[in-house]
């Protein structure tokens, strides 16, 4: 605000001292013969209104500077030939008209300009402003959502230290319970009646299914909580494993497994040789008539390996490939049967620790592949270590 007062007065000031300068030329113009070329002097006010700040006092001298080289011409003394002067003060008004408008052209661009440069100015400000609040406003949010992570990531804590003891205590009294079971049936097979003995059959089922259900789960909670640090990983290694560890069921249904040449990457051998385990186990479980057929294959997609595990059983609804990955999702009754529909959402845990994604294509009847990807370069993970 000073500094407009400030420039206002110096304008105002020049402005007069401009003034001053034409009344001295043209006291100068009036004091001299027509003859001579004192009127050329009315170009310096003209020119010297550039350095002012109002367009006003160019538009006066623009105009009245021209016109007192006519005036001038009438009141300066006659000293020589009447076309001498004529044409003299012809050219000096042409020289002092010209210079007006030149001025004002180059006055009104360079106020156009301040006021452009001035209106720029504003909205930098203003931008600046609204950039400074954005900047707040989003470092609060990150202050925040830093806050609500850290809250989440002790809550996940705490909730998998909670299901990994409940689980254990839940085992207790569980095989407690299968222990008393065997110990009244060893005691009193002979004097149970058939209705009692099966349903004491029934109660150890039911106590089966529960510490299969627990395990389970805790192994589900494990997946992130107690999986080891990523290494180098023949897979290969990992599925022959995974066919060795499954050799009974194998036997008994007389599966064929083969696979082709499978690839080194860098994952957890231990949790790859269960996504193997699993995917195998299911195949063989859901088989159809004909002799269990199932094939392990991988090929290399650009920044990532895509594995399949295909098989010849009875297939999967399409509108279910989706759903089978969730917890405790089953298609079939435990008659049909057995499990907890946990597996498959293991996979899918394992497979995701490891950055890639899993999904199956099937159809009934025409056996089901399914397909998980690891990444070649493996995710930045943490793992943690309560028990």
């Amino acid at each position: 605000m000073r500094d407009q007062h400030r420039n206002s007065n110096a304008s105002k000031w020049g402005g007069v001292g401009i003034g001053l300068l034409t009344l001295v030329i043209f006291v100068l113009d009036v004091a001299t013969g027509r003859g001579y070329a004192a009127a050329v002097l009315y170009v310096v006010p003209v020119l010297l209104t550039l350095w002012t700040t109002e367009l006003r006092t160019t538009k006066v001298l623009a105009i009245v500077c021209p016109s007192l080289v006519v005036v001038g011409y009438f009141v300066s003394p006659d000293s020589s030939p009447t076309w001498l002067p004529a044409s003299n003060r012809i050219s000096t008004f042409i020289l002092v008209s010209a210079a007006g408008v030149i001025a004002l052209q180059r006055k009104r661009s360079r106020l156009a300009l301040q006021s452009a440069y001035d209106e720029l100015e504003d909205r930098v400000q203003v931008r600046t402003a609204e950039l400074f609040e954005a900047n707040a406003w989003l470092q609060k949010e990150i202050d925040r959502r830093e806050l609500t992570e850290h809250e989440l990531q002790r809550s996940n804590r705490e909730l998998r230290q909670f299901a990994y003891v409940a689980s254990h205590d839940l085992n207790e009294p569980l095989r407690t319970i299968k222990g008393y079971l065997q110990l009244i049936e060893l005691r009193y097979k002979d004097v149970l009646n058939t209705k009692g003995q099966q349903d004491i059959e029934v109660v150890k089922e039911g106590a089966t299914r529960m510490q299969q259900l627990i395990e389970d789960l805790l192994e589900a909670a494990k997946i992130r909580t107690h999986g080891k640090p990523f290494a180098q990983v023949d897979t290969t290694v990992a599925a022959r494993q995974a066919i060795a560890n499954l050799e009974a069921s194998v036997r008994e249904h007389k599966a064929e497994i083969t696979y082709d040449a499978l690839p080194s990457l860098t994952a957890d051998e231990r949790q790859l040789t269960q996504l193997f385990q699993n995917l195998i186990g299911n195949a063989i479980k859901y088989r159809s008539a004909a002799t269990p057929a199932i094939r392990l294959s991988a090929h290399e997609d650009s920044d990532e390996w895509v594995f399949s595990v295909r098989d010849n059983g009875f297939g999967i609804d399409p509108k279910y490939s989706k759903r089978i990955f969730e917890m405790f999702t089953r298609l079939h009754s435990r008659s049909e049967y057995s499990g907890t529909g946990i597996g498959l959402a293991i996979c899918q845990r394992i497979v995701e620790r490891h950055g890639g994604t899993i999904w199956v294509e099937s159809e009934l009847g025409q056996g089901s592949t399914f397909y998980f990807t690891i990444p070649k370069e493996p995710p930045e993970l943490q793992v943690d270590s309560e028990s």
